[in-house]
């Protein structure tokens, strides 16, 4: 297998599942042991990547549920059927019927093309609350560990610290109540130039990303506080008000519609 099978096997983390099939007998008993391979999983912070990936590449996310398996890198998304073989705590999944949203990958790919060159079977382990996958042919012995996120609920609420990124500024963004389609946020201090601002507005991208959606917009403080919103969308067409509620001051709102998430990722260093 080539390098590029290889590479697309690892940065792919994450295909969302559509049917299964157990090869196992005792389909109850494995179908028990299954829910705790179920969920979303995404790349553990404390675990490097190889240097021969992209950062970018470090942000994949793969979904398993009963109905299908799913893989997000990039703005790429892959949805599989799949069948499986469960001994023990080690999962093999086959996927077949792939589909997918015809976006480049993380590492500038076209769709066509990791599916061409796409790794079909993946194998899984549970280490502890980790979920493990091996990439023998990468490196013998090489795997990279998952951990699991639930929902949205799960995730822990955000914080941004301009220090901890290294800036001569200090910032700091803090997610306060969250809702279904918007958050709000505590910013430490008044926004002076375009350095900082680049910094909240990656900052606020990341965190929409990391909640699954593509579009964001942010509602600015009203006079003289410091609770910003920013808004969890799916497309650029979406109503603001369908999202921040029709009785939200939308004068607030930074432009007239959701901006995408991916055209940052250069600026953001994405």
């Amino acid at each position: 297998m080539n390098l590029i099978k290889i590479l697309l096997m690892l940065v792919p983390l994450f295909l969302s599942l559509l049917s299964h099939q157990c090869f196992a007998e005792d389909s109850k008993l494995n179908s028990n042991k299954m829910q705790n391979f179920y969920g979303n999983w995404i790349h553990s912070p404390v675990q490097s990547l190889p240097t021969l990936l992209s950062k970018s590449c470090s942000d994949g996310e793969y979904s398993i549920t009963p109905e299908f398996i799913s893989m997000k890198s990039g703005a790429l998304v892959i949805k599989a059927s799949y069948m499986y073989e469960l001994t023990g705590d080690t999962l093999v999944i086959y996927q077949t019927n792939l589909t997918h949203n015809e976006k480049q990958n993380c590492q500038g790919y076209t769709a066509e093309f990791v599916i061409k060159n796409y790794v079909k079977k993946i194998e899984f382990k549970l280490v502890g609350q980790l979920l493990r996958i091996y990439l023998d042919l990468l490196k013998p012995g090489y795997y990279v560990d998952l951990v699991k996120v639930k929902d949205s609920k799960d995730v822990p609420f955000a914080v941004f610290r301009s220090k901890d990124q290294g800036a001569s500024f200090d910032i700091s963004i803090e997610e306060t109540e969250r809702f279904a389609r918007y958050s709000r946020f505590v910013i430490s201090s008044p926004i002076r130039n375009e350095e900082e601002a680049l910094f909240v507005f990656c900052s606020f991208s990341e965190f929409v990303r990391k909640r699954g959606f593509t579009h964001f917009a942010i509602m600015e403080p009203k006079a003289g506080d410091n609770v910003a919103s920013v808004g969890l969308f799916n497309s650029a067409s979406e109503d603001m008000g369908s999202v921040f509620g029709d009785d939200s001051d939308l004068t607030r709102v930074v432009g007239k519609y959701p901006g995408a998430v991916e055209k940052l990722n250069k600026a953001c260093g994405r």
